[in-house]
């Protein structure tokens, strides 16, 4: 910048330069205003990430407007006058009015679920359109099995914990406890009714009391302190498997992975097919994703306080599930006041 400053001084041009840098500086401080707003006011904190975890789901890597802009507010290879007219364009716009949305309605079913955040911080868990194959790849060798055909619903999650494999593996091993943080639902009860934790053979039963059903994961494989494969029983979906995956980061930490999957029933004749086909729109897929991603970042919390950490963000180059986005170096997304 100091060498084109000389050379256009040299040629008679400097006022002009300072008048585009003046400029320049204007529209740097509107872009960087308006992206302050976004990272620290946590209700619109919220919506931004969320706009930008609902692209990286199911946009591709060529067509998210959001995350194009706030890459180049990170690296500052753009203009910042083009910057800005992209900021207020119809495609960010777009993504933050979807943002808005889907926060509103994950609000809503938090609150329905019972889920308080509290003092637990909100972390990224999404994983990349075109990471997910990647991420099955590396969980089927670690199983020693093939998945299988991509099922009905299929949800992916991923969060990095600073804290070793048997730290995580103990957390995990409250799963199906009265006493665990996560996955404590209202409406739902989560209880290990059979064997111990952690060991093949273990039973977890999902119940719906006030419905009077539920259904039972077993475990049916663990692979020392990487996997572990839950198979879910047949009596509200079929072939449905949960795995539990930890692996090592490139910086030392921990990356905990979540795989959830399972064939709708179809039901016999008409009348079996319109009841499984109520079922399906009365649990939608959405809701595995606020569940989970509750659960995370409470798994994530309890780990790292043991330890007086600072929750880590999730890294940008860490692994199959990394976030491509600046955003993703913002450590907490805290719960929208009230």
């Amino acid at each position: 910048m100091l060498h084109a400053f000389y050379f256009l001084l040299w040629r008679g041009r400097g006022r002009w330069f300072i008048q585009w840098l003046s400029v320049a500086n204007r529209f740097g401080r509107m872009v960087f205003g308006l992206s302050r707003v976004a990272f620290t006011r946590p209700v619109v904190g919220r919506i931004t990430y969320q706009a930008y975890a609902t692209e990286c789901k199911v946009r591709d890597e060529g067509s998210r407007p959001l995350s194009a802009v706030l890459w180049k507010i990170a690296s500052g290879t753009a203009d910042y006058r083009e910057v800005l007219r992209e900021m207020c364009g119809y495609g960010v716009l777009r993504s933050i009015l979807v943002g808005a949305a889907v926060t509103l309605r994950n609000v809503a079913f938090e609150s329905l679920f019972g889920l308080k955040w509290g003092e637990y911080g909100r972390y990224p868990t999404v994983v990349l359109k075109e990471k997910r194959e990647a991420l099955k790849w590396r969980l089927s060798l670690s199983l020693g099995m093939e998945l299988g055909v991509t099922p009905d619903f299929e949800r992916m999650y991923v969060i990095k914990i600073r804290g070793s494999e048997q730290e995580i593996m103990d957390e995990l091993a409250r799963f199906g406890h009265p006493d665990a943080r996560f996955l404590d639902l209202r409406f739902v009860e989560v209880r290990r009714i059979q064997g111990e934790s952690n060991e093949v053979g273990s039973v977890i039963r999902y119940r719906v009391p006030l419905a009077g059903f539920g259904a039972e994961l077993r475990l049916t494989k663990r692979v020392g302190l990487e996997t572990l494969l839950y198979q879910l029983d047949g009596r509200l979906a079929d072939h449905g498997k949960l795995i539990l995956n930890v692996a090592p980061t490139k910086d030392g930490n921990r990356r905990l992975s979540i795989y959830a999957a399972f064939d709708y029933k179809k039901g016999h004749g008409f009348a079996g097919r319109g009841l499984w086909g109520v079922a399906r729109v009365l649990f939608p897929g959405f809701v595995h994703d606020v569940v989970w991603n509750h659960a995370l970042c409470t798994i994530k919390e309890e780990v790292e306080r043991k330890h007086a950490y600072t929750p880590t963000p999730a890294s940008l180059d860490e692994g199959p599930g990394a976030p491509s986005s600046p955003i993703a170096s913002e450590a907490r997304y805290e719960r929208p006041a009230g």
